[in-house]
């Protein structure tokens, strides 16, 4: 006898104490003929379902269960007709089975066509048989199963009936990487690889058997054909073959997350000479096994214009950690958000995305390659990520500005134990204030137009709040009331009838100060022009009404000659020019003159004239005005038409006086009560002394002297006008009516050194 060494063969047996109860309520055999052209009338049509090779009367099986691997997923038919009707005429049987939900809804059907048949005819009735073989995918529930009977001339007999229930479960796969454990976790089909191997030195004929009892209650196991074929077979020395064995598991299993104890029978034999079996391994072992109702979870990365946030879904049961991508958004009018998702599945099993939007007033839309599709039509088959690999997806948030400002959120995952709440912090838009320029006066030469000159912006980004939003690219627009050009430096571009854009080098979280020259060329005559300038950053990745603007407003004034020194310092000395200290000196620009004239003749020069043009033989004040056309508000009338730098010195000189004045009138009050306290003081002694005797006295009574005069100080002349010539000397008129001078140094009387 050869000598037979066989390696162990190991074999899973699902052992479990769920059980599946199924409640029908038989309904009636219902029994109806159609034709379409005329009904053939047979009371003794009907139709019975047996399992194959039971006699037609015994009782019928109307409940069947694709998993169970015990027997044959076959039904016997037995049509029962009368036997008058031209049975053998029959063309064709068709069994329909449907399953219809109580809304009519069609969840699931199959069919069959039997165009070869065997007819008993009998004495009364005659009966058809036929066996049909149902797919292992039969979904549960209550189906109806309809025969029709077709006879030639399109006309035909239908039975229906509605008392059969499949008891078949929706079965999800389970995964195993090791022969010693397996993961069970309703998730994937995974296949466990049994080796079978001849350790021996001769060639060995084997046979192997599989002992699946009640596997149904748990799942099913599905041998390859490979398998099925070397059930029995022969194997060389050394050789080996692999079973594969796919295990499905129930997916209303309740046993989840905890340990199973799995029977595993091993079987291996041979037939010897005589034809007795003879076992080389007959034993019964464990496989602990477990089955997880959640695995590895998978690392999802989102990503917001370029900037990514990550989520990792850690090992274990725990739902994602939740994560803010942004802390904040900014939206005007009909802006759009977009977000990146980048999901990798780290685990063992194929998933789908699962997106899901908990404020239901945004429109939410998902692009995943060519489909663009609203976020209610996601199905949750639509995106796949398999495992260990990464799947793209945009998610794009429409018309976030036109409701109200509130958290957007929406959760991301693969299914309802793997999902992760995101929320967007919607704000309105950040409000940018302050000035870019300063505000000064730009003077052009009416004789060399245009006026060029340039400008810097200079804004402070850390008011923008998320600048990551912007991308650094700018957009500037110009508008201005005369002939005007504005060139951005930085593109070498005119801002004329659209905005130019322009962007920077520098990385936006780096960027502190944003710094923009632009050329400003201005050709007009006689006015003052403004010119307005409104700058926005662009949001990246989007077309969006968001706008943080700027105007900035530059008078821009046209004289003869530009001044040379606009400062507030009043030191406009020239050394080159005339001398007012000496009244001998006219000078080139003839200043004793200027200084001497009345052009009106009322007896004040034209240099501290405030009236001008008085008519003669009125009578005018000290500044040449009419009296009687001065009102209450005479410094006001004073003052209208005078520059601004003089009507500022004029009003610090009125103050100065005023503030003179009151502190000599409060002088002279304390002295007068100081008096008048003395003087009663001396009357009530006196009043005192008439009523009484008088009495010596060795004291000495010093009689009483009025004060001397206390001496007051000399009022000191007020500014009443300040002025500067065309020729760059600074004036002064004091209340004494004389006419002061600025050397650089002090002011000197006029005609003095």
């Amino acid at each position: 006898m050869q000598n037979r060494s066989i390696a162990v063969v190991i074999t899973a047996l699902i052992m479990s104490s769920c059980y599946v109860i199924h409640d029908s309520t038989r309904t009636e055999t219902q029994l109806f003929l159609a034709s379409n052209n005329h009904t053939i009338t047979d009371d003794t049509a009907a139709f019975k379902v047996h399992r194959p090779g039971d006699a037609s009367d015994a009782p019928e099986t109307l409940d069947w269960s694709p998993n169970n691997l015990t027997e044959l997923a076959t039904m016997q038919f037995t049509i029962i007709l009368d036997s008058n009707l031209p049975l053998q005429t029959i063309e064709q049987i068709d069994i329909i089975g449907a399953w219809i939900s109580n809304s009519g809804q069609l969840f699931d059907q199959f069919q069959v066509e039997f165009t070869e048949f065997t007819v008993n005819q009998g004495p009364d009735i005659a009966t058809i048989t036929v066996n049909y073989t149902y797919p292992s995918t039969v979904w549960a529930g209550d189906y109806s199963i309809a025969v029709n009977i077709l006879f030639p001339d399109d006309e035909s007999i239908s039975i229906e009936r509605r008392d059969l229930s499949f008891v078949a479960m929706g079965y999800y796969f389970g995964y195993s990487n090791t022969s010693e454990e397996m993961y069970l976790c309703s998730c994937e089909k995974g296949i466990l690889r049994l080796t079978l191997q001849n350790t021996g030195e001769d060639e060995t004929e084997f046979s192997y058997v599989i002992d699946i009892n009640q596997s149904q209650e748990v799942g099913r196991v599905e041998w390859n054909e490979e398998s099925e074929a070397v059930s029995r077979g022969i194997l060389a020395a050394g050789e080996s073959v692999e079973l594969e064995i796919k295990l499905l598991i129930r997916d209303d299993i309740s046993s989840k997350d905890v340990s199973l104890a799995i029977p595993i029978f091993t079987e291996i034999s041979y037939e010897d000479d005589e034809g007795e079996q003879i076992y080389l391994v007959n034993q019964a072992s464990m496989l602990m096994s477990t089955i997880l109702s959640e695995a590895v979870f998978p690392v999802v990365e989102l990503s917001f214009n370029g900037f990514d946030y990550s989520i990792l879904f850690e090992d274990g049961i725990a739902p994602l950690t939740p994560a803010i991508l942004i802390d904040e958004a900014f939206s005007h009018t009909n802006d759009y958000l977009m977000v990146q998702l980048n999901i990798t599945n780290q685990g063992y099993y194929d998933r789908f995305i699962e997106i899901e939007a908990t404020n239901a007033e945004f429109e939410y839309r998902v692009i995943y390659g060519d489909t663009n599709i609203s976020i209610d039509q996601l199905l949750s088959d639509t995106i796949p990520v398999p495992r260990l690999e990464s799947t793209a997806v945009t998610l794009m948030v429409d018309d976030i500005g036109l409701y109200q400002y509130e958290n957007l959120e929406f959760n991301i995952g693969f299914n309802r134990s793997l999902t992760a709440p995101v929320s967007f912090d919607m704000r309105p838009e950040p409000q940018i204030t302050g000035d870019v320029f300063t505000n000064t006066i730009v003077y052009a030469d009416s004789l060399s137009l245009p006026a060029t000159f340039t400008q810097m912006i200079v804004i402070d980004l850390l008011e923008y709040e998320n600048f990551v939003l912007f991308d650094n690219k700018w957009s500037l627009a110009c508008s201005h009331s005369n002939d005007m050009i504005v060139t951005v430096v930085d593109v070498n571009q005119e801002c004329i009838s659209a905005p130019v854009v322009f962007d920077f080098d520098s990385d936006a979280e780096q960027l502190s100060n944003l710094e923009v020259a632009i050329d400003i060329s201005a050709n007009f005559v006689g006015e003052i022009a403004t010119l307005e300038l409104t700058l926005v950053p662009i949001v990246a990745g989007a077309i969006s009404n968001i706008n943080h603007s700027m105007t900035i407003e530059i008078p821009i004034e046209v004289v003869d000659d530009e001044p040379g020194d606009d400062d507030s310092d009043d030191s406009n000395e020239n050394a080159t020019e005339d001398d007012p200290s000496n009244p001998d000196d006219t000078g080139e620009e003839g200043n004793e003159t200027e200084v001497n004239q009345d052009s009106d003749g009322d007896g004040v020069f034209d240099l501290t004239d405030s009236c001008p043009n008085t008519q003669t033989g009125v009578v005018v004040d000290e500044v040449g005005c009419e009296i009687i056309e001065q009102d209450v508000d005479d410094s006001t009338d004073l003052t209208d038409n005078q520059p601004d730098n003089e009507l500022e010195n004029q009003q610090e000189t009125e103050a100065s006086t005023k503030q003179e004045t009151d502190g000599s009138i409060l002088t002279y009050l304390i002295i007068g009560i100081v008096i008048a306290a003395i003087g009663a003081g001396l009357l009530f002694i006196r009043g005192r002394g008439a009523g009484k005797q008088a009495i010596p006295t060795t004291k000495t009574i010093q009689p009483i002297t009025p004060l001397p005069p206390i001496p007051l100080a000399p009022v000191e002349p007020v500014v009443l006008q300040q002025w500067t010539d065309a020729n760059g000397y600074s004036w002064r008129q004091m209340s004494d009516q004389s006419i002061m001078w600025w050397n650089g140094t002090d002011w000197i009387p006029y005609g003095k050194n």
